[in-house]
């Protein structure tokens, strides 16, 4: 009986929601431990900024779609609010190169924000909206795939452990959900993973399949802003909101940071650090490395044929061995050897890893150098206009631009690509046109890629991985999703004409895909858009010269 009137409640409930049928039906059959099957329109993997850029574009183009967004972590954000990445890497982005969702969110926050505010803000704008489910605290067990297309993903909900591990809940039921197009927006890529995509892992074009270093973000107070200011050893900015920056300093200068250094040189090290404030008075710190971390590897998959078989961390034991250092007296002494940072105290860690890279989307499983949609001399060597420039080629099938300078993080200490990146040392001049081709992996017919997994190449990664970048790419993935519904037809199929019809739908939506003339080079556009850029010659990350700058 009380089951029953359990049962009896819910219903009533879920379904006064402002949310689907097949919603209220899925939530009731977990009730029940049984399955159950819902259709949609789209399913977006992934709740990151990529994902909710999507989702913001098809609702505001095809407000009928029926979508589905399933979120593994507990809110929207991903890597940018529950990795706690609290701050927009600009790097000399000029205003007019900035549109589309990104602005919609940049506007309000500037480049700090609260990972906590930023994530209602997006939740809020996606609430009660009839046609769309947001699944939190869910992931993907199966996907099935017929002649090249998804036809169904097998989703379940997770449960998080006292130790911070995400396993499936085996004693809820499963929740079949078909779709005419799926986005994969996610930062590891699992649903083409699990779909059998075309492509590699980390640097497996030029190297091996393991992937950049990743950090655990922490949240200090007790800071001394302005004695770190006075230091030198820093650079700064301040937000128009009042929110406060640091980047910089060099541990190799500072005797105990050196020492920790010296200390864990095969698992990690501390870098240059940036920190961003968040709530006022706080400040989440970018600093720790840790080598070795598996993106692709979670432990709710042990067991199964969905756990790599290598020997690389998962992102749990990741996660769990990076938190003990981050803990430590030692660490904790190490950081306050920094200027200002003598009195600073950890408040809290971000609940999951800032990940960094995992895979990438290609026209064949191990290539070289070709194969990508994107390479990096595309990006590094853009040119002012549709005739000039490395990315020339790409104008016709433009979906939006792409600006940032090659910033990595080594898998280990010197990474392979380290003299590769010496032709790369400048912020380019021009954003880069990204092409359609960008969004699809050559499998998988009616999927589009916009998180980590978009088919670029690794050392091109390098900065197309910034969440700006990636939120350009969000856009063009949720019109073009929406475009293919409404022609009939898969995404890989849209020809030049319906691209052209996704380039104007984006324009109609605030997207920018063309370069505006802009006063020669950049230092003169950080000069004239010091509320993007801080100092005139720097960006966000540091000063220009490869050698010398922090990195994320």
């Amino acid at each position: 009986m009380v089951g029953a009137a359990v049962l009896a409640v819910a219903a009533v409930v879920l379904f006064a929601l402002p949310s689907s049928r097949a919603f209220a039906d899925s939530v009731l059959a977990a009730f029940r431990g049984s399955s159950a099957e819902a259709r949609y329109d789209v399913v977006v993997y992934g709740g990151s900024f990529s994902g909710y850029a999507a989702v913001r574009m098809m609702q505001r183009q095809n407000p009928s779609l029926r979508i589905l967004m399933i979120v593994p972590q507990r809110q929207l954000g991903e890597i940018g609010t529950v990795g706690a990445q609290n701050f927009w890497d600009l790097r000399g982005l000029s205003a007019g190169w900035i549109g589309g969702t990104f602005k919609e969110l940049l506007e309000p926050f500037d480049r700090a924000y609260d990972p906590e505010a930023m994530a209602a803000v997006m939740a809020d704008r996606l609430a009660f909206d009839p046609n769309i489910d947001v699944r939190y605290g869910t992931d993907i067990v199966n996907a099935v795939v017929r002649n090249g297309e998804v036809r169904s993903l097998e989703l379940q909900t997770l449960s998080r452990l006292p130790d911070g591990r995400e396993l499936f809940d085996r004693e809820s039921g499963t929740m079949k959900v078909d779709a005419r197009v799926f986005i994969d927006a996610s930062f590891n890529g699992r649903l083409l993973r699990l779909a059998g995509f075309t492509g590699i892992t980390g640097r497996q074009d030029y190297a091996d399949q393991r992937q950049q270093a990743v950090t655990l973000m922490f949240e200090i107070e007790g800071l001394d802003y302005w004695m770190a200011v006075k230091s030198r050893d820093f650079e700064s900015t301040i937000d128009k909101d009042g929110s406060r920056m640091l980047w910089g300093g060099d541990p190799a200068k500072h005797p105990k940071t050196w020492a920790f250094n010296d200390s864990i040189r095969k698992i990690g090290r501390l870098k240059p650090l940036n920190l961003a404030e968040g709530a006022r008075g706080r400040y989440w710190v970018n600093l720790m490395l840790m080598y070795g971390v598996d993106a692709t590897k979670e432990a709710k998959d042990e067991g199964t044929s969905r756990y790599p078989v290598n020997d690389l961390l998962s992102l749990d034991e990741g996660y769990t061995k990076l938190r003990r250092i981050v803990e430590s007296d030692e660490f904790l002494e190490a950081i306050r050897d920094f200027p200002g940072f003598g009195s600073v105290h950890i408040t809290r860690f971000a609940p999951m890893l800032y990940v960094r890279e995992s895979v990438h989307s290609a026209q064949f499983d191990r290539p070289g150098s070709f194969g990508f949609a994107i390479t990096p001399d595309e990006l590094t060597e853009a040119g002012p206009s549709p005739e000039t420039g490395a990315d020339a080629d790409h104008y016709p099938t433009r979906i939006g631009l792409q600006f940032y300078f090659m910033d990595t993080q080594g898998y280990i200490e010197t990474d392979p690509a380290e003299k590769e990146m010496e032709s790369f040392k400048q912020v380019p001049s021009y954003p880069a046109y990204a092409p359609y081709e960008v969004l699809l992996n050559p499998k998988l017919k009616n999927v589009l890629v916009c998180g980590y997994g978009i088919n670029a190449s690794s050392v091109a990664w390098f900065a197309l991985r910034v969440l700006p970048n990636q939120m350009v790419l969000g856009d063009a993935a949720g019109v073009a999703a929406a475009t293919a519904i409404e022609r009939g037809v898969p995404p890989s199929e849209l020809g030049r004409m319906a691209i052209s019809d996704v380039q104007e739908r984006l324009g109609r939506l605030g997207a920018v895909l063309d370069k505006k003339p802009l006063d020669k080079a950049i230092g003169a556009n950080n000069a004239q858009n010091p509320s993007l850029t801080g100092e005139p010659t720097y960006g966000l990350d540091g000063p220009l010269d490869v050698a010398s700058r922090p990195r994320r």
